[in-house]
């Protein structure tokens, strides 16, 4: 046997381990974002993400210190996915003729998975009850807002209110939580499509014209 063939096994096989890995993140973190939703971050169990995601206890500890590792995971891959699913659908709409303000607005009020605004709630009180890691938290948060805000597609423009376009996209994100809160909390006051319309007065009145 050849040299090459040895090391073109070892490197097979370590791509093996690779998919696999990769796929049980991925099993994981889903596991935990439906666990954290349903239980919030304090009652959440380690061993209901992994029956959830379909692997063991150990299987989570070999790939996140803890759970508030796991939690913090979660947060960042949500971070990044709707980053990349707002680009994609705003760019579908803006070359379908809609303006990237118009494309924003109607990207805003569809509540695009609302289970992310309860877990950007759940993010907050977490680091709110864990003030040594606040500052750290606070950072995480900072680098969502310049994910969205510093790219042109999130452009805000200057506004009456003289309020930058950092603070009106953070009272955006919150009126979001705040209203899918609602809902959940009373689907009869709070619907739908009556959750669409507010929304839609809150980013009329934060996002200007042109």
């Amino acid at each position: 046997m050849k040299a090459e063939d040895v090391g073109g096994g070892q490197a097979a096989k370590l791509n093996k381990h690779e998919i696999r890995s990769k796929a049980t993140r991925r099993a994981l973190l889903d596991g935990a974002e439906k666990i954290f939703f349903r239980d919030g971050f304090e009652l959440a169990q380690i061993d209901a993400i992994a029956e959830e995601a379909g692997r063991t206890r150990g299987a989570v500890y070999a790939h996140y210190e803890s759970k508030a590792h796991l939690f913090l995971s979660v947060i960042e891959r949500r971070m990044q996915e709707t980053h990349d699913r707002g680009k994609i659908f705003m760019a579908k709409e803006t070359a379908a003729g809609l303006s990237e303000r118009e494309a924003f607005r109607k990207y805003y009020i569809k509540l695009y998975e609302p289970a992310w605004a309860i877990l950007m709630l759940e993010f907050k009180l977490y680091a709110l009850r864990h003030p040594s890691e606040l500052k750290k938290l606070r950072r995480m948060f900072k680098e969502l807002l310049n994910l969205s805000v510093s790219d042109a597609l999130y452009e805000m423009g200057p506004h009456a209110s003289r309020l930058s376009k950092e603070v009106r996209f953070s009272g955006l994100m919150s009126m979001v939580s705040a209203v899918v809160l609602d809902m959940y909390f009373d689907p009869d006051v709070m619907t739908l499509q009556k959750a669409r319309v507010l929304l839609g007065g809150v980013f009329d009145g934060l996002v200007s014209e042109g």
